[in-house]
């Protein structure tokens, strides 16, 4: 009985792993249809080809089709039929663990004799989806006024500065391939995936299925842009700064830097946000290229980003993190008997009275995808993540000692492997290995 009941334990394991035909945590979708003629009689061997790929299926006896294990992006599905005219559906955005179905209507061709293109358009009803969810695209993403993704996900209903519905940030799980990125020591992500590399993002706000288990308040689910088809290169390069005329408080010193100067020399002034941020406060560079490397066996894609932002919070460099206020009668009488005779302090100040930046970042990140398909069943992918950062925190008590803050140098080197294999229009196995 109890090898009987291992043996059936066993099975039911690999059912579980390799049979489901539920996509969850994975880089990839699903499409599933139905073929039809214009009376509405199915059309069983249809065939369906993703344009530019060598994937494709043929329709069954009842006319369905289903294409599983589909990486996420936006693609052009073909249907042909002898008798019929070509269709192309355009815009067919596949979404990450999720179902997109596409239903056709062929039209004979001895009445229409020209290829007929529809535009896909997700439907305003998702019957897979169970949960509180926001699909954004890699469209979308390059449509909003962002630089960052981390900007995207704050735009989404229930999430403000990273908090998901009032949850703590550590309580977020983040998800890039169908691997877990968060940092294990402060459960924080472990990097930044740059937004020219995503090709469509999930945020998940409210009742996520059990494969989350690890998250408390969210789970962000991101998947990465494959290799092209065809090579393409992208440059972009932006400069932006504080449009402000809002008058801030500063402390200004009237004289000359010095190691004996008086509260009298000192002073406060109002500056204009713009003046004080100065340009440029924000400036990014960004480099994107991808193509085939052995035909459509051997494709690779490849981001570099150099960013430097200022930030938002303004110091001013009037003291350096060694000068020294006092005298060598410190101590003395006249100073703790009236802490608040002006004429008893001795100040240095050699600051430059420069503005300063007190939340500045500088990020250098290199991301980039290698995809080998040896046979059509199988994909293997590598990714790369690798960041190089370094940032100082405001710390409203150094305003006017901004270089007494200490550097963080945050450095990140992500590599994920992973193999799908396709078995049968309904099964496929998939294996991740990542190394953080």
């Amino acid at each position: 009985m109890h090898s009987r009941q291992y043996v059936s334990l066993l099975a039911l394991l690999i059912l579980a792993v390799f049979g489901s035909t539920e996509l969850h945590a994975q880089n990839g979708g699903r499409i599933v249809g139905k073929v039809t003629d214009s009376t509405g009689e199915t059309l069983p061997g249809v065939q369906i080809i993703i344009d530019g790929t060598t994937r494709g299926t043929i329709t069954e006896l009842d006319g369905f089709y289903s294409l599983i294990n589909v990486p996420a992006e936006t693609y052009t599905l073909v249907f042909r039929y002898i008798g019929f005219s070509t269709v192309r559906i355009e815009n067919v955005e596949v979404v990450t663990g999720r179902t997109t179905t596409i239903d056709v209507v062929l039209q004979d061709q001895a009445v229409v004799g020209d290829e007929i293109v529809i535009t896909a358009e997700r439907p305003i009803v998702q019957k897979d989806r169970t949960t509180t969810t926001a699909f954004v695209s890699r469209e979308q993403i390059q449509a909003l006024p962002v630089q960052n993704i981390e900007d995207v996900i704050n735009l989404q209903a229930g999430v403000v500065e990273g908090h998901f519905r009032g949850g703590r940030v550590n309580e977020v799980m983040y998800v890039v391939n169908g691997v877990p990125i968060n940092n294990p020591l402060n459960n924080s992500p472990g990097f930044t995936v740059e937004s020219n590399m995503v090709s469509n993002l999930e945020v998940i706000t409210g009742v996520f299925n059990a494969e989350y288990g690890q998250a408390t308040s969210g789970v962000v689910n991101i998947a990465t842009r494959s290799a092209p088809t065809e090579w393409t290169v992208e440059f972009l390069s932006h400069v932006s700064g504080i449009a402000s005329n809002r008058k801030l408080d500063f402390l200004s010193r009237n004289v000359e830097a010095g190691s004996s100067l008086s509260a009298e020399d000192f002073t406060t002034e109002r500056v204009s946000y713009m003046q004080a941020a100065g340009l440029p406060n924000r400036s990014e560079v960004n480099l994107t290229a991808g193509g085939p490397l052995v035909g459509s066996k051997l494709g690779t894609n490849l981001n570099l980003r150099y960013v430097k932002d200022n930030g938002r919070f303004l110091g001013r460099r009037v003291f350096m993190p060694d000068d020294y206020s006092g005298n060598e009668e410190f101590f003395s009488s006249s100073i703790i008997n009236n802490p608040g005779n002006r004429d008893a302090w001795q100040i240095e100040s050699t600051g430059d009275h420069e503005f300063v930046s007190m939340s500045e970042v500088e990020r250098l990140s290199l991301n980039t995808a290698v995809v080998y398909n040896p046979v059509r069943q199988l994909r293997l992918e590598y990714n790369n993540f690798t960041q190089l950062q370094r940032n100082r925190d405001f710390d409203h008590f150094l305003k006017y000692a901004p270089d007494g803050r200490n550097w963080n140098y945050p450095e990140n080197h992500t590599h994920i492997v992973s193999g799908r294999y396709t078995f049968n229009p309904n099964t496929f196995a998939n294996l991740s290995y990542s190394n953080q």
